[in-house]
């Protein structure tokens, strides 16, 4: 589990923003690629929650798995090297 960072949006997208905007999320590529620059871990997975959710296309689905999967590593490498 991944600890929540202080002065950051950590919840799922449905608490950080209004239902529709995460909807717009699953609708526009360029919006989701600029919300996904800058997620966290727990903010991928709820994403990826409510995409399934909402029976979201695949390759959205993809990228935010994607996403998060790079950020898994990352988060492991350095976890290694301490």
């Amino acid at each position: 589990m991944t600890k929540p960072m202080v002065g950051r949006k950590s919840a799922a997208p449905a608490a950080l923003m209004p239902q529709d905007a995460a909807e717009r999320l699953m609708k526009d590529w360029e919006a989701l690629n600029m919300y996904l620059r800058d997620a966290t871990e727990s903010e991928c997975l709820s994403l990826l929650h409510f995409s399934r959710k909402v029976g979201a296309r695949k390759p959205v689905v993809s990228r935010i798995f994607s996403r998060f999967n790079a950020l898994r590593g990352r988060r492991e490498r350095m976890e290694a090297l301490s």
